[in-house]
């Protein structure tokens, strides 16, 4: 990732000097999807330390601000919403990919031949667990949920 800082100085009201320092990073796909399966980890993990304090706050066992807890939840909500809508396009493909690879699989595996329920949950979560590794993709990706709700018709 190439990061590149960019400085403005001016003059604001009266005496006041205003500095802004931007830093503007530039990811590739492959990297973009790594943070992006990083923000989504952080996320759900602030998002259950956040939980637990509500219950602690509320069984009185704690008293304790969450207003930066919150906070902090909806910057992390906001930039994964950011790089979803970055990344749309790239995870349009990607979807498509997916769905061609499962419909290979299933068809090499026999798939629609199998009766017991259990072994295709199991073979559902085996081929999806191969391709999401493959791709660099967490399994609980949208993209690979997307797919695993419509694998028996693909």
């Amino acid at each position: 990732m190439k990061h590149v800082k960019e400085y403005n100085v001016e003059m604001g009201d009266g005496d006041t000097i205003i500095f802004t320092e931007t830093t503007i990073s530039y990811a590739d796909v492959n990297e973009a999807i790594a943070l992006t399966n990083n923000i989504i980890n952080t996320k759900m993990k602030n998002d259950q330390q956040l939980e637990a304090m509500k219950k602690a706050q509320k069984d009185n066992q704690i008293e304790i601000d969450i207003a930066d807890l919150e906070k902090k939840s909806d910057e992390f909500h906001n930039l994964k919403v950011d790089f979803d809508n970055a990344l749309k396009p790239h995870f349009d493909k990607v979807e498509t990919e997916i769905r061609q690879f499962v419909k290979t699989k299933k068809a090499e595996i026999g798939y629609d031949r199998i009766s017991d329920t259990n072994l295709k949950i199991v073979r559902t979560a085996e081929t999806l667990a191969e391709i999401a590794n493959k791709l660099g993709l967490d399994v609980a990706h949208p993209v690979i949920k997307k797919v695993k709700v419509d694998f028996d018709s693909i």
